[in-house]
Formats: structure tokens, C-alpha cells, sequence
């Protein structure tokens, strides 16, 4: 984690004071519908040179598939703890630490196991991701699919900000049109088991149209 320093808040708390903080700019590195992968390094330039932080909420990818504190965010989010607590992860230098910490608290024993030591969701990650992998490129091929967007495609416009922005894999999240939706996008979030399997499901769905 370099010399990033981690903590816990309670959710709630934490967002009233991010919504209060001026000059603060929150992202995720995932989102919208086709999915696009935001460019943290450039959106953590664009943010100091406009004396603004960077806020990157890495809940979707964990914080060792976004790496956001080394490419420049300030603060770093992940909402999977229990009981609405968030786990924050504080920049070498970021201002804004000084503005939150009357909601940053310690790491427990339990939630520094589950949140930092975390090789089980670097596993999980990569899984998903080559079984995504596989169902996008299933799909792309397919007589009855129109377009698919999996930003491991390398034809996928967000091919190379993922390149450089993700690790371990390209996530788990494809998004696909059949022939004839001409706006109706599809998502498929594929998960560990074997992607022949996911496949399959597809193969079945796209046979019953």
C-alpha cells in the first residue's frame, strides 16, 4: 500500500462530510451502460491542477485491481464492510485527510484481514475477469449479437485506459445488444465457475429469441 494509510468509517458519516468538503471530486473506475473505464491518472491531474482532490471509490473493482492511491487519487473508498462502515484509504499527501478525520478509525483485527490481506478477491477478480474474457469474446462473434463491450476487447473504445488503469484482469462486467435492440444493452457479470458453463446460458438465451 506504499505510503497510503488505511482506515474505517461509518458510511453515513463519511459521505455528509464528502459532500460538505469543497474541492473534492469523487469517481469510480467503473461505470455507465455500455461499461467505460474512467482514467484515474488523468482524472487525478485534472483534479490537482484544478486544486481539487480526487476521491476514487474502488467498491466494484477492491482496491488491488484499481490501485487508485498509486496513480494519484487522494483518497480511496471501498463500500464491502458490514454494518455500513466503509473502508478509506488516505494518500501520502492529501489535504482532505485533515477534513475527514474525525470519521477515520483504526483498522480492527477482522477488517484489516478481509479488506487489506485480501488474495482471495485478487483470485475472485482474475477468475471472473478470464471468464469474462471468454464470454465477450463468444458474444462478439455471434450472428445474433450486434455489438458487445468488454473493455478487454481491444476494439473496446476503453480498451487501453483499462489496460493501464486495471490489474489482474479486466473485471467481470460485459455488455451486449442483440440484433434488432437498438438501444435494449444487456449485461452479463460473469462469476468464477467455468466459462464454458456461462457460455452455455448464453448460447441457451440467445437460442430461445
Amino acid at each position: 500500500m506504499g505510503t497510503s494509510r488505511w482506515y474505517v468509517a461509518d458510511a453515513a458519516t463519511l459521505d455528509k462530510m464528502l459532500s460538505d468538503a469543497p474541492d473534492v471530486r469523487v469517481i469510480a473506475p467503473l461505470g455507465g451502460v455500455p461499461v467505460s473505464c474512467a482514467d484515474v491518472r488523468v482524472q487525478a491531474r485534472t483534479a490537482h491542477e484544478a486544486r481539487r482532490e480526487l476521491v476514487c471509490d474502488v467498491s466494484q473493482t477492491g482496491p488491488s485491481a484499481c490501485p487508485a492511491l498509486g496513480m494519484g487519487a487522494d483518497v480511496a473508498l471501498v463500500r464491502a464492510l458490514a454494518s455500513g462502515r466503509v473502508l478509506v484509504g488516505i494518500g501520502g499527501h492529501a489535504a482532505l485527510a485533515s477534513c475527514l478525520d474525525e470519521a477515520l478509525e483504526p483498522l480492527g483485527a477482522d477488517e484489516a484481514t478481509c479488506a487489506l490481506a485480501d488474495a482471495d478477491a485478487r483470485v475472485r477478480w482474475r477468475a471472473r475477469s478470464d471468464a469474462a474474457q471468454v464470454v465477450a469474446s463468444y458474444l462478439a462473434c455471434h450472428p445474433l449479437v450486434a455489438e458487445v463491450r468488454y473493455l478487454g476487447l481491444r476494439a473496446d473504445p476503453s480498451f487501453s485506459v483499462a489496460a493501464r488503469t486495471l490489474q489482474g484482469g479486466f473485471g467481470p462486467i460485459v455488455d451486449w445488444r442483440a440484433r434488432g435492440d437498438k438501444d435494449a444493452w444487456r449485461r452479463f457479470s460473469a462469476d468464477a465457475r467455468d466459462p464454458r458453463d456461462q457460455v452455455l446460458e448464453l448460447e441457451a438465451l440467445l437460442g430461445g429469441r
